[in-house]
């Protein structure tokens, strides 16, 4: 969630390991705040974590706070939290240096890197793990950045794609042809009166419950070579096949993403996951923010979470008038209690 940083003044004098600035190299500064939902539960049980994404205006770049469960399994007394940069354009060599400080945490923490479409991530080592876990799980862990940027950065756009990049699309076309032609299959994949024909190794190769399924010749699928399928709707099961080969999905609403996002967890098909929630996060509005924070809760996805409530924080009066609240409150009453009782602390504290 970007916002002004209210009552905490990010020093600039204890920049001590960064030569001084005679010369004004940092021209564009940027403070954003992030307020991160049970992230002290995160820490806790050593799970990964990524937040919401915020913008620099001018230079056209995105940033994304990252924990990494693997960066911090030596540690106990600290955590290492990572700045990403999440852009459309290619970055080269741009020199930067950033501050992070907590609330009620005396040590403010600072880095200086370059960043580089082969290097977008910037670290803040030895972020102490007690200022994080003293925050009670209801409420959330506000984290203040502050970025420095050069004037005048090196960013363009993305090349085309290579002629490698071209070959590897008219693979995937060929692929997709195969399914859509039931060319050579082995498998019927039924969903309600629907039936498909696939193959048994892109399903295998695209998920590991396909894969243990097949790999079992004792399995009732792999002897009668068919998979049956229920309560799905036809048209989700198609859409989750037609990923398998073809990596993409056409035409994606809503609703058919909710549905993608619990045969994802269903099959253990991650990319599909990946793809909802990021269609989910560039589709959220106070209509249907409410049931993206409960199927975030409900799917363990800490990003399509957080994004969630940033935006219903920011939308409360709205949200809570909304039928997917209202559906929320009917499905998990608890959620909806805790999301609330968040939010009211995260707003008393501004």
């Amino acid at each position: 969630m970007q916002d002004a940083v209210r009552g905490y003044s990010l020093s600039t004098e204890k920049y001590s390991s960064i030569p001084p600035d005679p010369i004004q190299y940092y021209q564009q500064h940027f403070k954003f705040r992030w307020s991160l939902f049970c992230f002290s539960e995160v820490i806790a049980q050593r799970r990964e974590f990524t937040s919401s994404i915020v913008q620099t205006p001018t230079c056209k770049l995105r940033w994304q706070l990252i924990y990494d469960h693997d960066s911090n399994l030596n540690s106990n007394d600290s955590v290492t939290l990572f700045l990403t940069v999440v852009s459309l354009t290619s970055i080269s060599n741009m020199t930067l240096r950033a501050q992070l400080c907590i609330p009620d945490c005396p040590e403010t923490y600072f880095t200086t890197c370059t960043y580089s479409s082969n290097s977008p991530n910037a670290e803040f080592k030895n972020v102490s793990r007690s200022a994080v876990l003293s925050v009670s799980d209801d409420k959330p862990v506000d984290i203040f950045i502050q970025i420095d940027i050069p004037g005048d950065i090196d960013w363009y756009p993305l090349e085309r794609d290579s002629p490698h990049e071209e070959s590897s699309g008219r693979l995937t076309q060929h692929f997709y042809q195969l399914f859509k032609e039931s060319k050579l299959s082995d498998v019927s994949v039924i969903a309600g009166v629907k039936i498909f024909r696939a193959h048994k190794i892109v399903l295998a190769a695209r998920s590991s419950v396909f894969s243990a399924m097949f790999e079992d010749e004792e399995t009732e699928e792999d002897m009668e070579n068919e998979v049956i399928i229920k309560n799905m709707e036809p048209e989700v099961v198609q859409a989750m096949l037609e990923f398998f080969y073809s990596d993409k999905v056409e035409n994606l609403k809503v609703e058919l993403a909710y549905e993608l996002l619990e045969a994802a967890n269903k099959y253990d098909v991650e990319d599909l996951a990946n793809v909802c929630v990021k269609f989910l996060d560039e589709n959220i509005n106070t209509e249907n923010a409410a049931k993206i924070f409960f199927y975030g809760d409900l799917y363990h996805s800490e990003k399509l979470k957080q994004r969630a409530f940033d935006f219903i924080a920011k939308h409360l009066s709205e949200v809570v008038e909304s039928q997917g609240y209202k559906e929320m409150e009917e499905e998990d009453p608890r959620l909806a209690v805790k999301l609330l009782r968040t939010i009211v602390v995260l707003l008393k504290s501004k």
